[in-house]
């Protein structure tokens, strides 16, 4: 092309930088890059995205983070671009590498917003890397004083609480005390979270907590109540009122019980969506 004076668009850099970058021809993927801009190609975020991945894969976060400070102050990509280098990161199981990204930004000053720190922290969870998204709260939430969305912590306390559920309960308080207030998908996580750790009394006192909350349960918090009320299995060792319940295999009163909390409209049955929510709810 060059040798016949056709000049390379945009695409076909793009096409070079991410070839080269997979291969692991960094230097002559990044040469490429300069060159376009030189030459006044504008890239386009793909090729940034591209770029910045090829360079946290290398092990270059420094690189990675002027590149990625150069491309946004450019208003070639947006900070948001981080979700799509995330994604990618993960889908080539090098979810690590991006963790060290995160680290070199955040020494850097970069604060996500509330949204974006969601998404990174569901995405360490999807990954199921607790460890990292706990540091990736840590660095936003506790060391910098920043809130966090309801969702952040629903997520983040629901992975946690399949490798360390004191740790998911500490979670919950923190919550808590940051002023967040527990929503149904919150109080569910918990309680199943406890149940599975055969903590049956500290289940059903969280549940308790919701009643008093006026948090309205759903199909979800049936379920677990169920299980909670009438299986043998989940008696624990203390003499409590709950306990009977399982001892004695009182299903009427467990059912007597869950009617009541209906009438008072705190548990509704009906169909749900995806993320527990009631669509129709009959008494």
């Amino acid at each position: 092309m060059k040798e016949r004076n056709i000049a390379a668009n945009e695409e076909v850099y793009c096409y070079l930088i991410d070839s080269l970058a997979e291969v692991g021809k960094l230097d002559e993927s990044n040469g490429l890059f300069q060159e376009m801009e030189k030459l006044g190609v504008k890239p386009s975020a793909s090729t940034c995205i591209c770029l910045i991945t090829a360079f946290i894969k290398s092990g270059k976060q420094v690189e990675a983070c002027s590149l990625f400070d150069q491309m946004t102050a450019k208003n070639h990509i947006s900070k948001s671009a981080i979700e799509p280098v995330i994604l990618k990161l993960r889908k080539i199981h090098k979810i690590d590498f991006a963790w060290d990204f995160l680290h070199a930004l955040f020494s850097r000053d970069y604060r996500p917003d509330a949204a974006m720190h969601y998404f990174l922290v569901h995405a360490f969870c999807m990954a199921n890397r607790a460890d990292l998204a706990l540091k990736v709260f840590h660095q936003a939430v506790i060391d910098n004083e920043e809130n966090a969305l309801v969702e952040t912590f629903n997520v983040l306390i629901e992975s946690l609480g399949k490798v360390d559920v004191e740790g998911a309960r500490q979670l919950f308080q923190l919550m808590k005390n940051r002023g967040r207030v527990p929503d149904v998908a919150t109080y569910n996580c918990v309680i199943e979270i406890l149940l599975k750790g055969s903590l049956p009394d500290a289940a059903y006192d969280m549940f308790q907590q919701m009643v008093q909350q006026n948090c309205q349960g759903n199909l979800v918090t049936y379920k677990l109540l169920v299980k909670l009320l009438t299986h043998p299995k989940h008696v624990g060792h203390s003499p409590t009122a709950l306990n009977s319940f399982w001892k004695e295999a009182k299903v009427e009163e467990a059912h007597e019980f869950l009617s009541e909390l209906s009438r008072k409209g705190l548990l509704t049955f009906g169909e749900v969506d995806r993320k527990g929510s009631v669509l129709e709810a009959s008494s």
